[in-house]
């Protein structure tokens, strides 16, 4: 009997392997399948494009610095009752989120790479969070968002930055040709936005010393770069960003002669006239369509702004007539200041050049940072226009057009005219200043002044640099102590106290709550002195009999 039993059961026990194995195979398909539809989580919902919603990074739409942090912000007209935001990437997780403080994110507990609302029902149409980018490869950042019921998404993907994409103010696909056979002069006006009303945290208080170092520039070849986010700054570039000084780059420029067609400078821009314009002018053709720019603003450790290879030539074969374009700020990545009058304080080894954000630098001395504010205002503009176009036949190129001499031009088009001659430039005045950062100037005179006066010559005659004088000033140790980067758990506080009664009986009042350094050291609560140790808000109590407000201890009438 126990023989027929063991018979019996034996086709059963295999049907059960068989059905176990075909159900196992099914599940793993079907994750995958999931995995591959629904952006790296089983739980990420369907639903259809949510057309209000966004996910905003602080810099280029469509690519990414390698090994990067980037604040992520995900945006909505509508509120949201619940979300979920994953990451994708095409060899591995995409790189890793991080939170920063938002009350409405956490990590979800089922899915790597994923983010979900802390709590769920709460209306919510903006969260922010932090994304560390990997080493490579394309990565897609999606959010699903629970509107009045029902599901919704958005997304975005991001490639990395490689040699053939733009960096600067403008990120498109970098040409290797261009088909125009026309030549293009072109007139640029560079436009001071920067001052203490669109910039007011921490506007430097010395206004003198406000400004836009010379513009300097070059029309050029897709085979050089002058400069760009994500790669080092040169020895010239550094002089620029650091000091203002546009000697060593503009001789780089020159050195790399083959590669140019024009460089450009034109006067800088000091106080009072720092939210004035500039102008130059530039020549391009089929070989050298590519244009760059860059001007240091100040005081400031290594702070630029500029355009890096900015395409001029357009698809259908003419020339772009013209463009206006808002211009943001840049970290030259060789010195670790983080205020406009920070200490000198190298970067050693150098960093590469970023983009300065809301979240970047992250610490909140920097007179960017924000956390709540995904955008500030532009630091200049600068406006492109076509002046003439130059008709060539594309058999016009010569050998002689392609290694003739590069041409420099002033702010002005009065370096040609009769009458508006001028001197050599007088040398480098000393510092004005024995100790930290000061100015030098030179200068030079027209020749016939008299002439030039009376035609109107607008040329540059007083040229001005940052220097820096070789003794330190007195305190400048202690700032130096107070300027240093904050080291890991140095402004640790305390977690916050109770709220406090409200200030009023009835009607509206205010309400307080407090914390304070864990360290007791003046020197430390000095160096965090940005980090709020109060918060108050407002409260309201039952409504006043009679219109009177009674505040706590004191009666007044309202």
């Amino acid at each position: 009997m126990q023989k027929q039993i063991g018979r019996c059961c034996a086709p059963i026990s295999i049907g059960i392997v068989y059905l176990f194995l075909f159900s196992a195979l099914t599940v793993c398909i079907l994750f995958t399948f999931l995995s591959k539809c629904y952006a790296g989580c089983h739980l990420y919902p369907s639903g259809k494009p949510a057309k209000d919603a966004s996910i905003n990074l602080g810099s280029s739409p469509t690519h990414y610095v390698p090994s990067t942090t980037y604040p992520v912000y995900v945006n909505c007209a509508r509120p949201w009752t619940d979300f979920i935001v994953t990451l994708d990437g095409e060899t591995g997780g995409g790189g890793s989120f991080q939170i920063i403080g938002d009350p409405h994110v956490s990590f979800s507990e089922d899915c790597s790479n994923t983010l979900v609302q802390t709590v769920a029902d709460s209306h919510v149409s903006t969260v922010y969070f932090l994304w560390n980018s990997p080493s490579d490869g394309c990565v897609s950042i999606s959010a699903a968002l629970k509107i009045d019921g029902a599901w919704e998404e958005t997304n975005t993907s991001l490639c990395p930055i490689k040699d053939d994409v733009i960096m600067g103010n403008r990120h498109d696909p970098e040409p290797t040709r261009c088909c125009a056979c026309d030549h293009a002069k072109y007139k640029i006006v560079f436009e001071g936005i920067w001052s203490s009303k669109t910039h007011p945290k921490d506007f430097p208080v010395t206004s003198q010393f406000t400004h836009f170092s010379d513009v300097i520039g070059a029309s050029h070849s897709p085979n050089f770069t002058m400069w760009r986010e994500g790669e080092y700054a040169s020895y010239g570039f550094q002089q620029l960003a650091e000091y203002g000084v546009v000697r060593e780059l503009e001789m780089e420029l020159r050195n790399s002669s083959r590669y140019l067609r024009s460089i450009v400078r034109a006067t800088g821009l000091w106080w009072p006239h720092v939210n004035s314009n500039t102008t130059a002018q530039f020549t391009v053709d089929p070989r050298h369509h590519l244009f760059s720019v860059a001007s240091m603003f100040g005081p400031s450790p290594d702070w630029v702004v500029g355009l890096s290879s900015l395409n001029l030539c357009e698809t259908d074969c003419t020339w772009m007539e013209g463009t206006t374009i808002d211009l943001y700020p840049y970290d030259a990545g060789t010195d670790d200041g983080v205020s406009y009058q920070s200490p000198k304080v190298p970067t050693t080894p150098h960093e590469r050049i970023r983009r300065i954000t809301t979240m970047y630098p992250e610490d909140p001395r920097a007179p960017f940072y924000n956390l709540t504010a995904e955008h500030f205002p532009p630091i200049a503009r600068i406006y492109i226009t076509r002046d003439k176009v130059v008709s060539k036949k594309c058999t016009d190129l010569s050998d002689k057009e392609i290694i003739e001499q590069v041409t420099v031009t002033e702010n002005t088009e009065d370096e040609g005219r009769a009458g508006c001659e001028v001197g050599a430039y007088s040398k480098w005045s000393e510092c004005s200043v024995t100790c930290g950062k000061g100015i030098r100037m030179r200068e030079r005179h027209y020749l016939n002044p008299e002439r030039a006066q009376q035609i109107k010559c607008d040329r540059q005659l007083i040229s001005r640099e940052m220097c820096v004088a070789e003794d330190k000033c007195e305190g400048d140790d202690d700032l130096d102590e107070v300027l240093k980067p904050m080291a890991p758990g140095e402004c640790d506080v305390t977690p916050w106290s109770d709220w406090s009664d409200c200030t009023v009986t009835c009607g509206i009042g205010m309400r307080f709550r407090q914390r304070s350094f864990v360290s007791i050291d003046e020197r430390v609560n000095k160096k965090c002195s940005l980090i709020s140790m109060m918060e108050k808000e407002k409260c309201m109590m039952p409504n006043c009999r009679g219109g009177s407000a009674i505040k706590v201890g004191i009666v007044s009438i309202s």
